[in-house]
């Protein structure tokens, strides 16, 4: 029952002196709503007491969801296109990098981590910054999101071009927490527009 786990998380607090959970409340019109809850100890002479801090994540937990549902639709759709799909965990900085992904790069998925120390790592050096430039910019203009050409590493040791595109998730206070994308292997395309200009 909630009296139970209430007494539970409050003990964990007691115990620790700090805890965070989430928790689903009622407002007066009777509706639910999502919370993020902190619990912190404080001692004050021979009092002990807790201060309890409430953040409503409704709508976070909404576009959470949303995202979800977004890169389930994208991984279906890119499953059988020549897309590979990428998602980025910015408060934690975990990227995933999908089967596809990889293989766009010649790499099978058990032989690239999926981390953003492999994204930089195949990224080319002069086109890393530009495009993180690029991500942080729509970060701070919160706009539709990025389109960025970008040049790769293959395993073979060479460089193809590759279309990126990507769209932020931003919480109640403005700030990106999760972005979603997919990277389209164009370097047929680029190489065929630079041959036509050297004719």
């Amino acid at each position: 029952s909630s009296k139970l786990k209430a007494d539970a998380m409050i003990a964990l607090a007691y115990e620790k002196g700090f805890h965070r959970y989430e928790w689903v409340y009622v407002n007066l019109q009777g509706e639910n709503f999502d919370a993020e809850v902190t619990l912190t100890k404080i001692e004050d002479n021979e009092d002990i007491f807790l201060h309890v801090h409430l953040r409503d994540i409704t709508k976070k937990l909404q576009e959470a969801k949303e995202l979800e549902k977004l890169r389930e639709r994208n991984e279906l759709a890119i499953t059988g296109s020549n897309d590979g799909l990428w998602d980025w965990d910015v408060t934690a900085n975990k990227l995933y990098l999908s089967p596809k992904w990889k293989a766009i790069l010649g790499y099978e998925d058990d032989e690239l981590e999926s981390s953003f120390e492999s994204f930089k790592t195949v990224t080319h050096p002069d086109d890393f910054q530009s495009l993180m430039d690029v991500v942080y910019e729509h970060f701070r203009k919160r706009d539709s999101g990025i389109e960025f050409l970008v040049r790769m590493k293959h395993k073979n040791g060479r460089y193809i071009w590759l279309y990126d595109k990507g769209k932020a998730l931003f919480d109640e206070d403005g700030k990106a927490y999760r972005m979603v994308g997919f990277i389209s292997d164009v370097n047929d395309l680029m190489l065929s527009r630079v041959r036509s200009s050297l004719v």
